[in-house]
């Protein structure tokens, strides 16, 4: 093989893998709920949310019956209601976050880590979560002020990270010992790289060693 041939060959494997590493480094998505309510209040009984290689279905409901997801204007955020008028506004206006018997479920498409989550309780009761914990994914979590994110700094946030299989739901209702309503302000999520683009890549490194090791073996032309 020519030497032009195979460095050409090279230089083409190099971009097919620098295009495989691009789709598997998916950068996170941040969705800020207080400004989606506050760009246009409504519930639906599914909230459906496209992220960097993944989406989300939002779904909610309201004593062991199918409700809606919410997004409340005024510092609220996304929520739960159990009945809309015709004007997909929540009724009675007091049902719009997350309450007794009321539980938010987000199913993903693909594996991620939902690596931040804020919430804020600005609407109703004292206005904070001092002291409070929420229940996700069944577990009980407490929370703490959030400091360094601009959009959030006045909300709270357990601090921990949460992993979510392809086709997998993670749930948010009230804690156990906890009694206080509240929104989800925001959260950030990272798509987790499929087992598939893991072996292309390692497919595209074999390639350009065999093509690297051909080129020593042989002469230039």
């Amino acid at each position: 093989m020519k030497k032009q041939t195979i460095d050409k060959t090279i230089r083409s494997t190099f971009a097919a893998l620098l295009l495989t590493a691009g789709v598997s480094a998916n950068a996170s998505t941040t969705w800020d709920f207080v400004s989606m309510a506050n760009s246009g209040e409504y519930g639906i009984s599914t909230l459906s949310l496209l992220g960097d290689g993944f989406s989300v279905d939002i779904t909610g409901t309201k004593n062991g019956n199918a409700a809606y997801a919410y997004l409340d204007r005024g510092h609220g955020g996304l929520g739960v209601c159990g009945t809309l008028t015709g004007t997909q506004q929540c009724s009675p206006g007091s049902d719009d976050n997350i309450t007794t018997g009321e539980i938010l479920k987000m199913t993903f498409n693909k594996a991620v880590t939902i690596d931040k989550i804020w919430f804020n309780n600005n609407h109703d009761g004292d206005g904070s979560l001092s002291g409070n914990k929420v229940k996700i994914g069944g577990t009980d979590y407490a929370l703490f002020l959030a400091t360094g994110v601009p959009s959030f700094n006045d909300d709270w946030t357990p601090n921990v990270s949460f992993n979510v299989a392809a086709g997998g739901s993670l749930l948010f209702s009230l804690a156990s010992t906890n009694f206080d309503q509240f929104y989800i302000s925001g959260m950030t999520v990272t798509a987790v790289p499929e087992p598939e683009t893991y072996a292309m890549m390692l497919a595209g490194l074999g390639l350009l060693g065999a093509v690297v090791r051909r080129r020593k073996q042989k002469p230039d032309a």
